[in-house]
């Protein structure tokens, strides 16, 4: 008699009737019986209120079913610990998890082992439901994970598909705490969404997730993160967690495009043919699609028997680490090479529903053309932006920052400055008898005489140092990290360069320098007067010198 195991997929929420589910598979000898809740589930891409099973053939296959009880690192890494001695080509895993610390679980447990790629989701239960649960023959967890793992003449596939696509713009998350945002751009979380989606977006957070999700990157993946409710403390909580300080972006679901890249994974699986497959699509994809959701789960039905259940979130293996995804379909294709199954001709799908109507067709088109002009006049508006911020920071002449920026920096750097004890100096010089320059040989010589001081500055300064045009012929260099005797010998350095270049106009430049540094409870005034200081000592002693203060 062969031997099987069986994964389930089920719609019952309380333990008596999920064991009474398990009894009744005991009965048909399965070596293992693992699965998971769902509001709907999934059999030979047909939706279904009847439990959906998915048998497993175990010749030349060896299995190992383990679970981790609670979602801390001690049982994470325990779980690890035993997964790698079994060595498996695939985990398949079934995530209950009230507490949202999915993420922090497959943290502890990659660092301990990343082998072998890992697939599942998170069970999902209906509104009127108090807990999703996950099993196997020897546990039921209203919280945790049942592990399955296989091994031996077994060949896996697996992948995923999304479809929301996002608006260009980024935002800064500026507080939270694992899957709770606090402000995104130093503004409350809560009016940042007023902002951009209107006051109506707090009560329909339904509405927000479905249609406009924050996504961020997770191992250069784009990532959705659904908003699952608004806490006491002002803060929202996501499926999954953030990062300070990293961006996140609107996202945007299209109709076509989601169902688009169902195909393409199907397409996939369908090259690789195996001979069983399960499916794990975010709840938020029906939700999102309607009656449309049959197009991508009917699909794979042509290529072999296969089960799932709609999930709250999928994990997935990409580039050796376990990544939540959201609003993904997610899949795993199993082919057993021992394993004889009759032939079967796949059919390439059109995925038209016979209801379509031209507005359908044409409603998506919409969307991503909306998309695209929406990002569009952002990127126009964005390098206008750009441009403007230069010409309102930059001398126009020599490049350099304009004495408005200049003093702007130097407030900044005395700021950093006081709090952190590094030391701080300024060089401020003038190029002597600059008016001779300009009445012998004309303003255009003289402004190639400013134009090519500046770029002597810009060769010869660090990247943290600071050069602007201070006024006139004047130039100011700001130096962080840098005490009196460095900006002297830099002072003086830039001096002796200038007065060795040619110019091409018969005649040497020369450069006055002042140079001081910052001291406790100095203003931006009180060190450009200093400095200013510096360079009249300088002019009185003779010119074409560096004095300091």
């Amino acid at each position: 008699m062969e031997q099987k195991g069986t994964i389930v997929f089920c719609n019952l929420f309380s333990k008596n009737s999920i064991q009474e589910i398990i009894q009744n598979q005991e009965a048909q000898n399965y070596k293992f019986i693992v699965g998971m809740t769902s509001t709907s589930n999934i059999k030979n891409g047909i939706l279904t209120s009847e439990p959906s099973k998915l048998s497993i053939p175990l010749k030349d296959v060896e299995f190992l079913v383990t679970e981790a009880t609670e979602f801390n690192k001690e049982q994470a890494v325990s779980a690890a610990k035993h997964l790698k001695n079994f060595k498996p080509k695939i985990i398949i895993a079934f995530i209950s998890d009230p507490s949202g610390r999915t993420e922090d679980f497959f943290k502890y447990f990659n660092s301990i082992y990343h082998n072998a790629p890992i697939v599942g989701g998170l069970a999902s239960k209906p509104d009127d439901e108090d807990k999703t649960f996950v099993f196997s023959q020897n546990k039921i967890l209203s919280s945790g994970i049942i592990f399955l793992a296989l091994k031996g003449d077994i060949k896996v596939k697996t992948g995923y598909a999304f479809g929301w696509t996002h608006f260009k713009k980024k935002f800064k998350i500026t507080k939270c705490y694992k899957n709770k945002i606090y402000e995104i751009e130093n503004r409350p979380v809560t009016d940042f969404f007023s902002h951009y989606l209107g006051k109506s977006a707090l009560y329909n957070l339904e509405v927000v997730t479905i249609s406009f999700p924050l996504m961020v990157r997770r191992n250069g993946k784009l990532v959705a993160r659904a908003c699952i409710g608004i806490d006491d403390d002002g803060s929202m909580i996501f499926s999954g967690n953030f990062r300070e300080n990293e961006f996140a972006y609107f996202g945007v679901g299209s109709e076509r495009k989601i169902i688009s890249e169902a195909r393409k994974l199907w397409w996939e699986m369908a090259k690789f043919f195996p001979d069983r497959l399960l499916l794990f699509p975010c709840m938020v994809r029906k939700a999102f699609l309607g009656k449309k959701f049959h197009l991508e789960t009917s699909l794979f039905s042509s290529i072999c028997e296969n089960a799932g259940g709609l999930t709250f979130g999928e994990v997935l293996t990409l580039n050796r680490k376990p990544i939540l995804l959201n609003q993904t379909l997610t899949a795993v294709g199993l082919k057993f090479p021992s394993y004889k199954r009759k032939k079967q001709e796949i059919k390439i799908h059109v995925g038209q529903s016979s209801t379509d109507t031209n507005d359908d067709k044409i409603h998506p088109v919409i969307i991503e053309m909306l998309v695209h002009l929406a990002n569009t006049v952002m990127r126009e508006l964005e390098e206008k932006n750009r441009k403007i911020k230069i010409l309102a920071e930059t001398d126009s002449l020599t490049g350099l920052y304009n004495r408005r920026k200049i003093f702007e920096r130097l407030e900044e750097e005395i700021a950093r400055c006081e709090r952190y004890g590094n030391p701080l100096s300024v060089i401020i010089f003038d190029i002597d008898f600059f008016k001779k320059v300009n009445d012998t040989y004309g303003h255009l010589i003289g402004d190639k005489v400013l134009k090519e001081i500046a770029k002597i500055l810009k060769s010869n300064t660090r990247k943290p140092d600071i050069a602007g045009r201070y006024g006139g012929e004047e130039f100011i260099i700001i130096l962080p990290h840098t005490d009196t005797e460095g900006a002297i010998k830099l002072a003086e350095k830039i001096r002796k360069l200038i007065e060795n270049h040619n110019f091409g106009i018969g005649r040497k430049i020369t450069i006055s320098a002042g140079v001081t540094s910052y001291i406790p409870r100095d203003t931006v005034d009180s060190l450009i007067s200093r400095a200013d200081q510096a360079l009249y000592k300088a002019k009185a002693e003779g010119r074409s010198r560096v004095c300091s203060l």
